[in-house]
């Protein structure tokens, strides 16, 4: 069993830095195909970490959380270099081969979602409730006149809180976004793929 964290592209290889793994080194994995006698290299490769054994791994729930930190960390480092596509914890192949064949048969829609990602940035926002005092409204009113006066009162309210929000945008706008794992990711290299979304860097 091969011990899959991502994926990439093979022009990615001459700058990356591969970061310890769990148990082992990190080793890279080409997708290469045999054409008559020519080896041709394809436009992907594969960072694996072939000494992790998953299964040894799950005897232990301590060591099995330690396992998914370092799967996060090794994600979290690769993704400060380059764009990737990461895999889930608990990826494996049953073996090289079959990790490249899997490389080759989806090359094409692999180096879409990479292009698709390249020069974006992944943000977590967080978001609470501004919490305004209700106005004062006269008690003695009825009916009608009670009503355009709640109504009035709510249409304050409600600009106050739009220009609240405008402020806080404004006042944190230059500021890089910290993700779930409080790492600061808003002017990073690369993208990840989130369930969240990505955002043009341009943007930024």
């Amino acid at each position: 069993m091969i011990y899959a964290y991502t994926f990439l592209a093979s022009s990615a290889r001459s700058i990356l830095t591969l970061p310890a793994g769990f148990v082992g080194n990190l080793a890279i994995v080409p997708a290469t195909e045999l054409i008559t006698t020519e080896l041709i290299t394809t436009e992907l490769i594969a960072i694996v970490e072939p000494e992790l054994n998953l299964e040894l791994l799950q005897r232990s729930d301590e060591q099995l959380m330690q396992a998914v930190l370092n799967h996060d960390r090794v994600l979290r480092e690769l993704f400060e270099q380059t764009t990737l596509l990461p895999l889930r914890f608990g990826t494996c192949f049953v073996s090289e081969a079959g990790l490249v064949e899997h490389l080759q048969t989806h090359q094409q829609a692999y180096q879409g979602k990479l292009a698709a990602l390249s020069n974006q940035v992944e943000y977590s926002l967080k978001c609470s409730p501004i919490f305004l005092p209700e106005a004062a409204i006269d008690p003695d009113l009825k009916g009608k006149d009670y009503f355009l006066a709640k109504n009035s009162a709510f249409g304050r309210n409600t600009a106050a809180a739009n220009a609240a929000g405008a402020t806080a945008i404004a006042s944190g706008r230059d500021r890089a976004v910290p993700s779930s794992g409080g790492r600061r990711i808003a002017r990073r290299r690369g993208a990840l793929v989130s369930a969240g979304g990505s955002i043009d860097r341009s943007a930024v």
